[in-house]
């Protein structure tokens, strides 16, 4: 069972976050405690019933090396077969969701409620080392951004580091009542800034 193994994941090595390990041991191990941890930790998120939606949102949303990369529009070949590689092994893990070893299949078949594999949205509806979804995932961090910057608009810096500020109002410049001479400021140094 080492084609879904995490040890082989290259650039998302430290993608396996309690539920994917758990997930990862009951397999590995035919473990209904693991599984157990698991189910609780996915039904947490709502994505018990779908193992590889709960795959494929951790790799959209995760830092890595790929996404930045592609952000900046530079992927080279060799990142792409490592990212393909483990994309390949993280879809094979969820397909075990259906295609479980024998005490978890009996456990599930008596009862015990069962982790779906499911479908993921796109671009993870097919065979996730198809080029195709590469191509989407490269084009999605590109005009997304990547990690934290993808889901977050607004940001603090403390400490030397940013920190995404939750739940931001949306506001634009165009909100800003009586600043002409300091919103036109910012546009100015936003395009200098852009023009190098």
């Amino acid at each position: 069972m080492d084609e879904f193994s995490l040890q082989t994941l290259i650039v998302l090595r430290d993608i396996g976050d309690d539920a994917v390990s758990s997930f990862t041991q009951a397999i590995q191990e035919d473990d209904l405690s693991a599984y157990a941890r698991a189910y609780a930790l996915l039904l947490e998120t709502d994505m018990q019933d779908s193992f590889a939606r709960y795959l494929a949102h951790r790799i959209l949303y995760h830092d890595n090396s790929f996404a930045r990369h592609a952000f900046s529009g530079r992927i080279s070949p060799a990142l792409r077969r490592a990212f393909s590689h483990d994309l390949t092994v993280l879809q094979a893990l969820a397909q075990h969701a259906d295609d479980l070893p024998p005490r978890l299949r009996e456990a599930t078949q008596n009862g015990f409620p069962k982790i779906g594999c499911g479908h993921a949205d796109a671009p993870f509806d097919t065979d996730w080392r198809n080029p195709a979804v590469l191509d989407a995932l490269s084009a999605f961090y590109q005009q997304n951004g990547y990690g934290m910057f993808i889901a977050n608009k607004a940001f603090t810096y403390e400490d030397g580091m940013l920190h995404p500020v939750r739940n931001a109002p949306n506001i634009t410049l165009d909100d800003l009542k009586d600043y002409a001479t300091e919103k036109r400021i910012i546009q100015d140094n936003i395009v200098n800034f852009v023009q190098g």
